[in-house]
């Protein structure tokens, strides 16, 4: 069963606060990506709504195109939690 937008847009307010900018995507596929700004950084976190990976990059160099996510979670919730320590360092 997929989760609705809004429980991941609650969930990163949650964790996140008000203060972050998001900006959520789903494909057609069923694919999920969401832009994290906050406080000069810039963060992704990608998955399915339906699946168990939830790839994390945060502050990733532009020059670099993207070579895969740095980090790797089972739940969305596990991937903010570790976004948001990524953010805070």
């Amino acid at each position: 069963m997929e989760k609705p937008f809004e429980f991941l847009e609650a969930l990163i307010t949650s964790v996140m606060g008000d203060d972050v900018d998001v900006s959520v995507d789903r494909n057609l596929s069923g694919a999920v990506s969401i832009e994290l700004r906050f406080n000069g950084h810039f963060g992704v976190i990608e998955g399915l709504a339906s699946g168990d990976q939830w790839g994390v990059s945060v502050d990733f160099p532009d020059d670099h195109g993207f070579l895969g996510h740095d980090n790797v979670y089972s739940s969305p919730e596990e991937a903010v939690r570790n976004a948001w320590a990524l953010f805070s360092r």
